[in-house]
């Protein structure tokens, strides 16, 4: 008996490897990207090298076997065999066995036997000898073998090779201390085990977390990219189908250009056609007074169609002519259910109507119907030449049906994918309405898959597999150790990331605003020219565009200042009224332009002048009625405002904002006010925006101590409303002078420095300033406005000066010039500081160094004259 079950031990022994090899091989595939055999972690890899390790080279057949039923049953139903893969598989199967004895060797005569013994670089060992080294072997003859076998195209070899390798990898890296645990737990010890166990699984499970992100994010870029290229193939059929259309709109031109055309004047006219464009077939005259639309010409004659052709045989004929002669455009014919000579050709023909009597009054020409011209089209003629409708070098499987009935000569015929993505669209010309369906052609997803995402996963599975070794090799000592060096580094990490981030969006703010102040004010100074209707619609488009770019700027500053804590609210008294006047004359260009009308409404019981924040409130209304205009194509917006309860010192406002739009769902609505969100990833595609404005107004209805929210369905519009408590105001009598309407003073005669380096910015400067008749003495830098206002202190009024400038900026030069003032004995002049930084410390900055006013770009008309009307009501005797 003893002898028998020696026998049948290492039998038994190789049966259970060969099964453990495959189905734990299968129940890694059920995590593989959809379309192909890519898992992150190959456990059998592992098995297999723990195997050899523990009883050596004899272990070999049972990975043998289990690489070759693993082969043979991938990819087909209920784990049934395809023995005409059966070469493949065996080619396959040697390259793991091989794998498998060249790990086992490499690990036993490198590393010593690391069963024999517990010792700390054993795991580390493994994983370099019988992972990255061994692993190259499987990997390398695999791929050869799939691609003679025919079942991956070459295309995809390389990034297949790279997957392949890096499963197997992480198979070795996590499995095999697993097995050898399982197989000699004695050799690891009580101690180790369960921090063995933990880690190894930790691993697996960041591995395959890992894994599921960059696969859904290949996915999704593969996904992107297929319906791209099906949408360039169906616009490419829509050109192609304009450039028939064309031609037989030509050939109109011709019958109606002249009272009669002979036979050789229409030969001569189709031939270019037919010379340039080898998927045009025929081209041929149908005149009206054949009932059975007999040809009279056609160019060039061929068995398909002939001159004296009766083609009124077929009603569908008939039926086309009528179309078009009842349309005046032309109609393609349609395909019938039952056997036609033209079943794989596309047939076009345009109405033709004779030339009218040039006695007859033009009022009184009747349109007589003169004929068709008739065009016969190949359209697949030029997609097997690769010009027609095929996306790059692989013509995408289309199917396009009318009513159910496919249409044969517009069919893309290379085989569909095993697993294939489908694009659908509806399309319509010459009178038909098609519905097109493209898929996925054999081979595609693995000819298209990202060597870049591969390589990206790799490192990210081999780090976590070092990791994971380096974990095994440390006491619970070297464990706290390692955890608090880390927690000081992210501690440290975290606070020079705060710095970089404030750093890196002062700059931000600075270099994008220099170049947008040249860009808005050229395009005012622009505006105030002598220019066309079409030219004074490119600068308003112009200008929309840089807005829309100030505004996004803007709401990733304001973001940020609020997330640091930066961002305060004022409590100012404002007019209430005013403010919603403001706001909605900025969207009455809008509602022009686009059809959507825009109203106000506002209670009875409304305060008219209150107490708070009215720039931030104007903030938040203007991006509400910005989204309800841009999801809005038809309908109304509109902006309401009434109390919603208070007391005599204090009104609960409550605003909303009302539209017809697309509406949300609860799912979108729920993390609408989240930063860098929108409803949906198709809204950002779609609609575009950084997702930041409604986080913003929450944010900043949350710091005016108020609150906000929205109701919306879909395909219903939404409303978006928050209410606020202002304390209620007698204007006249609070309101600060700056914010009062204000008489126009004459600013005539004042003299004006401008110290700015950017020439660009010196002539917008320059050109804000001639409108009001102003000559301005330019500085190119602080060294030189100061050696100007030193040596003629007296000449100048007043100075914009920029507070960024090589040599000297200008808050160098602001001090000095204040303290040479102060020795001299002399009045300061009114300096007002120019800066494309807008946060608050660069104000407070300039206000230290002495400026008396500052002013942000890009420049506004209105900041400027209001520095140039202060200037002057000072001076005034």
């Amino acid at each position: 008996m003893d002898r028998v079950l020696g026998w049948l031990r290492w039998p038994l022994r190789i049966l259970l490897l060969a099964v453990a090899y495959v189905v734990t091989a299968h129940l890694s595939y059920l995590m593989a990207n959809p379309g192909t055999y890519a898992s992150a972690v190959f456990p059998p890899a592992g098995i297999a090298l723990a195997a050899v390790l523990v009883w050596g080279w004899r272990i070999s057949p049972g990975v043998f076997l289990g690489s070759v039923g693993l082969n043979l049953t991938l990819g087909t139903a209920a784990f049934s065999v395809d023995l005409s893969q059966l070469p493949v598989a065996m080619a396959i199967a040697g390259g793991a066995t091989l794998q498998a004895l060249a790990g086992g060797l490499l690990c036993r005569h490198l590393a010593a036997i690391p069963v024999a013994g517990r010792n700390d670089w054993h795991e580390i060992r493994i994983v370099l000898l019988g992972g990255p080294v061994a692993c190259v072997i499987s990997a390398g003859i695999g791929n050869v073998m799939l691609v003679l076998g025919g079942r991956e195209p070459v295309e995809g070899a390389v990034v297949n090779f790279w997957t392949w390798w890096i499963g197997d990898t992480i198979g070795v890296v996590i499995f095999t201390p697993l097995t050898l645990l399982a197989l000699r737990p004695s050799h690891y010890g009580r101690d180790h085990r369960g921090m063995l166990i933990g880690v190894m699984l930790a691993a697996l499970v960041a591995v395959l977390a890992l894994f599921h992100l960059v696969s859904r994010h290949e996915a999704l870029l593969l996904e992107r990219g297929f319906q791209q290229q099906a949408r360039e193939q169906v616009e490419r059929l829509d050109v192609r189908l304009s450039v028939y259309t064309e031609n037989l709109y030509s050939l109109r031109r011709l019958w109606e250009s002249s009272q009669s055309v002979e036979e050789a004047e229409f030969a001569r006219f189709t031939a270019g056609a037919l010379e340039d464009h080898s998927d045009i077939r025929a081209l041929a005259w149908v005149p009206a007074t054949s009932p059975l639309m007999q040809v009279v010409y056609v160019s060039p004659a061929n068995g398909r169609l002939e001159r004296g052709m009766l083609l009124g045989k077929d009603k569908r004929m008939l039926v086309a002519r009528d179309e078009a002669r009842a349309s005046g455009k032309a109609v393609i014919v349609a395909q019938g259910r039952s056997p036609s000579a033209f079943a794989d050709v596309l047939l076009m023909m345009v109405p033709v109507y004779a030339r009218p009597s040039a006695t007859v009054p033009a009022t009184d020409r009747p349109r007589e119907f003169a004929g068709v011209v008739l065009g016969v089209f190949e359209p697949r003629q030029l997609a097997r030449e690769g010009g027609a409708f095929d996306s790059g070098t692989v013509m995408l499987p289309m199917q396009i049906s009318e009513q159910g009935l496919l249409l044969p000569y517009l069919q893309g015929t290379a085989r569909t994918d095993t697993w294939p993505m489908t694009w659908k669209t509806a399309f319509s010309r010459g009178g038909r309405d098609w519905q097109v369906t493209v898929t996925s052609p054999t081979g595609y997803r693995a000819s298209h898959r990202s060597l870049q995402t591969v390589m990206l996963l790799g490192g990210g599975l081999l780090l976590v597999g070092m990791l994971q070794a380096l974990l095994l090799s440390m006491r619970r000592t070297m464990l706290l150790q390692l955890k608090t060096t880390e927690a000081e580094q992210a501690r440290e990490l975290a606070e020079q990331t705060a710095q970089t981030k404030s750093s890196f969006l002062a700059t931000m703010s600075h270099e994008i605003r220099t170049p947008m102040n040249g860009v808005i004010g050229m395009t005012q100074l622009l505006s105030d020219t002598r220019l066309t209707v079409e030219q004074q619609h490119y600068v308003s488009t112009i200008r929309q565009s840089c807005e829309a770019l100030l505004r996004i700027i803007n709401d990733i500053l304001d973001h940020s200042k609020i997330e640091a804590g930066k961002l305060e609210v004022e409590q100012v008294p404002f007019s209430l009224p005013s403010l919603l006047d403001e706001c909605a004359s900025l969207f009455t260009l809008v509602s022009g332009q686009s059809g959507v009308q825009l109203s106000v409404e506002s209670g009875a019981d409304l305060p008219t002048d209150v107490i708070g924040d009215p720039v931030r409130i104007r903030q938040i209304l203007i991006n509400l009625l910005a989204n309800a205009f841009k999801f809005t194509r038809e309908g109304k917006v509109v902006l309401r405002v009434r109390t919603h309860g208070g007391n005599a010192g204090t009104a609960m406002v409550h605003f909303e904002v009302e539209d017809t739009g697309i509406g949300m769902d609860e799912q979108q609505r729920a993390r609408l006010f989240e930063a860098f969100s929108q409803g949906d990833s198709s809204i950002t595609r779609k609609y575009g925006g950084t997702g930041l404005g409604l986080s913003i107004c929450r944010q900043l209805v949350g710091l005016m101590h108020g609150e906000i929210g929205v109701s919306s369905e879909p395909g219903h519009g939404s409303v978006f409303w928050f209410r606020l408590p202002l304390r209620r105001a007698v204007l006249d009598a609070t309101l600060p002078p700056g914010t009062r309407p204000r008489p126009m003073v004459d600013i005539s005669g004042l003299r004006v420095l401008v110290a700015e380096d950017n020439p660009v910015n010196q002539q917008v400067i320059a050109g804000f300033l001639k409108k009001h008749g102003l000559n301005a003495v330019m500085a190119s830098d602080g060294v030189e406005a100061l050696q100007r206002l030193t040596a003629s202190h007296d000449v100048f009024d007043l100075v914009f000066m920029d507070c960024e400038m090589p040599n000297m900026d200008g808050y160098t030069a602001t001090s000095r010039l204040r303290k040479w003032e102060a020795d001299a004995g002399l009045t300061p002049v009114y300096i007002c500081g120019v800066s494309a930084h807008v946060m608050a410390e660069y104000r407070e900055r300039a206000m230290q160094a002495g400026m008396n006013d500052f002013i942000a770009k890009p420049l506004r008309r209105p900041d400027l004259l209001r520095v140039l009307m202060d200037v002057a009501e000072m001076l005034k005797p």
